[in-house]
């Protein structure tokens, strides 16, 4: 048996495309509509802590902290 190394795919397959990720997103996804609407269904509370895990380019931990600033927020995600 192999070893084989794994590589890393990042988002839209290419880092060229990286910077393009938000905008793309943005217009196929609806991408502000469900953020917006996950953020009033978690019904966060003053004191309460966000683990974004898989953040992306952390879109939903902005939103989420620009709406809540009391909330503690934390972003992580594996792109580099």
């Amino acid at each position: 048996m192999k070893n084989s190394e794994s590589k890393y795919v990042p988002a839209l397959r290419f880092h060229c495309l990286t910077p393009l990720y938000d905008l793309i997103i943005g217009i196929t996804a609806r991408e502000s509509v469900f953020k917006r609407a996950l953020i009033k269904q978690a019904r966060l509370m003053h004191g309460q802590q966000v683990l974004d895990l898989a953040s992306g380019t952390g879109t939903l931990a902005i939103w989420i902290k620009q709406q809540h600033p009391q909330t503690k927020v934390i972003g992580v995600d594996g792109d580099l």
